[in-house]
């Protein structure tokens, strides 16, 4: 059953803390109270979340508690991201590695060097699989694991937690989910390059885990018994399909930036056949299929699609084919995630001073950040529906009245596009013709102004809510 998405009040968030268990009752009831505190007001500092001195020193000594960690955090709505993925036959797990830069703060315990190359800028890497639908709906997060690298003045840092190297990150987070998960529903995990360097292909073939992802151009492998690279081996086969692929435009290597490009239509010419790569760890051929989808009659190089795939899910169509790539295209749901947690929660500001408080605010944030993202896809996907879709009805009614300068809501009920774009005129977002869809930032931004009005609107118009 389809879960309600109306309101981001306090509904949610008991829904997904539902069963949290942190080693003490009082623990468990702070959990609920700050993750409703701090998902009215994302973008603030914990103490303006928080809003007095007591509750905020409540929530520094939650995230100073050494009787929990952060898995313990996130473990009861892994628990509701499960129930979701088991409405579905197969679900994409999309993983992704992103890093946090607290600048030249060294004294933060368990940090390490961060990921810029500067030797006076300390952070640490956190890996993610969030659970999607194939149509690309966020279902929640069912994997979070934190690392970080050696500092050059040889403080104790987190290191990573695997036997051989953080490569084997992408197959912890499969094995992962696939726990949780029922075993009826097949886990597909779509990455990027990354994903390709190391062991992964052997151990998805020793641990039967299905796979789509991208890999360099210049991978070599070997199709109908000729070996050498597989693009141009694809290529030599002859042209599969050309066809339209709906796009949001390129601004170069700018990743973050992807979720809010304007669209454009791309002409692609479609490859596909049945490939081997070689595990170099195993030293032995992995069958599995290859996927290039090219674009043409594009002047700028680092704008095109040029996208090598391999999956091990069977292609035998060019249907077939089309559905790995739009299945890849669904990959940028998690950079939105790490955009609204990095960017709209602006988590690299905390004062927090060990890494271990981080990971529990993060991983609590974390939380948060989907259901943001959850409410964005329904404004893509639903848009003609009813606004008591992503709101509560004193959400929707003081949106209006504040939007339209009226002390009278409307009698019919707003659309979910009329309501997002709304929110986001709160966040700044402009609305004009050539603007296009708002984006995550300013739905976000937004999202905290509405916070605050609807809680003030109800306070004087609690009969009309409630009769």
């Amino acid at each position: 059953m389809e879960e309600s998405l109306a309101g981001m009040d306090s509904s949610w968030c008991k829904e997904e803390m539902n069963g949290v268990n942190l080693g003490d009752s009082r623990l468990d009831e702070r959990s609920l109270k700050l993750i409703e505190q701090l998902s009215a007001k994302p973008l603030g500092s914990i103490g303006e979340a928080c809003g007095d001195w007591a509750s905020t020193k409540a929530a520094y000594r939650f995230f100073s508690n050494e009787k929990f960690s952060m898995h313990d955090v996130l473990v009861p709505h892994i628990k509701r991201t499960a129930e979701r993925c088991n409405n579905y036959d197969q679900i994409l797990l999309i993983q992704d590695t992103t890093s946090f830069n607290f600048g030249a703060r060294e004294y933060i315990e368990g940090l390490g060097l961060a990921a810029s190359g500067s030797k006076t800028a300390y952070g640490y890497y956190m890996h993610t699989g969030l659970a999607v639908t194939c149509e690309g709906k966020p279902l929640g997060v069912m994997s979070q694991i934190n690392w970080s690298r050696k500092r050059k003045d040889g403080k104790k840092v987190k290191v990573h937690p695997f036997e051989t190297s953080e490569g084997e990150r992408w197959c912890w987070s499969v094995a992962q989910a696939k726990a949780q998960i029922n075993e009826q529903i097949k886990v597909i995990t779509v990455g990027d390059r990354e994903i390709g360097k190391g062991e992964f292909f052997g151990k998805s073939e020793k641990d039967d885990f299905l796979y789509n992802v991208r890999v360099t151009k210049n991978r070599t492998g070997e199709i109908a018994g000729e070996r050498g690279k597989i693009t141009e081996l694809l290529i030599k086969s002859g042209v599969k399909a050309s066809y339209q692929l709906e796009l949001k435009q390129s601004r170069g290597n700018q990743s973050y930036a992807r979720s809010e490009r304007t669209k454009r239509t791309a002409e692609i010419e479609l490859f596909f056949s049945k490939a081997a790569i070689h595990d170099y760890k195993e030293n032995k051929m992995i069958n599995c299929f290859a996927i290039y989808a090219k674009e043409k009659n594009l002047l700028v190089k680092e704008d095109s699609v040029d996208w090598l795939l391999l999956t091990n899910v069977d292609v035998m169509t060019v249907t077939d084919a089309l559905e790995r790539v739009n299945w890849y295209k669904v990959r940028w749901e998690i950079e939105l995630f790490h955009k609204i947690l990095k960017s709209g929660c602006q988590v690299e500001v905390l004062r927090l001073e060990t890494m271990e408080r981080l990971e529990k605010y993060i991983a609590m944030m974390s939380i948060v950040s989907w259901r943001i993202l959850l409410i964005s896809y329904v404004n893509k996907i639903s848009p003609d529906e009813k606004c008591d879709q992503i709101l509560a009805e004193h959400e929707w009614k003081s949106l209006y009245c504040k939007i339209k300068k009226t002390s009278t809501p409307p009698d019919e009920l707003p659309t979910v596009r009329q309501a997002v774009r709304w929110i986001a005129q709160l966040g700044g977002f402009l609305g004009r013709k050539r603007d296009g869809e708002p984006g995550i930032t300013t739905i976000w931004r937004g999202w905290t102004r509405l916070i605050d009005i609807s809680e003030t609107w109800l306070l004087f118009n609690q009969g009309a809510i409630c009769g």
